[in-house]
C-alpha cells in the first residue's frame, strides 16, 4: 500500500505555496510573452513515437515513457515540446506569414538520471519562433 503513495520517477506532486507560486509565475510569463507577440499553443500530452525520432527530439528513446495504443501504434508521453509544436505548425499554419511565435507553459515527461536532492519533473516555458525565409 505504501508504494501507491509514491510518484513515478520523473514526476512529482506540486501543492500549496509552491503550486501558488508556479501558477503566479505562469500567469506573469503568459502576459509578458504575449506582449512580445507570442501566441498560446497546447499540444497533446502524448504523441506518436515517430514525432520524437533522433532528428527531431532531444531526449534519447530509452528515456521516454512509451506505450502501445489499441491499434498497435507506439505512443510516448511528450518528452520534449519542440517536435510537438513543429508538428502542429506544419499541420495548421502552412499558409501563415512567418515568423510564427508560440509558447507553451506545460510539463513534459521523461526519465532522466538526477543526482540525489534534485527535483523530479520539468516544467519549461517553451518559446518557439520560426524564422525560415
Amino acid at each position: 500500500m505504501d508504494s501507491l503513495l509514491h510518484t513515478l520517477e520523473g514526476v512529482r506532486d506540486i501543492y500549496n505555496e509552491e503550486c501558488s507560486r508556479k501558477n503566479a509565475l505562469s500567469a506573469k510569463l503568459d502576459r509578458i510573452l504575449k506582449l512580445y507577440g507570442y501566441k498560446d499553443i497546447q499540444t497533446p500530452t502524448f504523441e506518436f513515437f515517430d514525432i520524437f525520432n533522433r532528428e527531431r527530439g532531444s531526449v534519447p528513446s530509452r528515456n521516454m515513457y512509451k506505450f502501445i495504443d489499441r491499434d498497435g501504434s507506439t505512443l510516448v508521453l511528450r518528452p520534449d515540446i519542440t517536435p510537438s509544436i513543429a508538428r502542429a505548425v506544419a499541420k495548421y499554419f502552412k499558409e501563415e506569414t512567418i515568423p510564427l511565435r508560440f509558447f507553451l507553459l506545460r510539463q513534459y515527461i521523461h526519465q532522466q538520471f538526477k543526482p540525489a536532492g534534485q527535483d523530479e519533473g520539468d516544467d519549461p516555458v517553451g518559446c518557439r519562433a520560426d524564422r525560415r525565409s
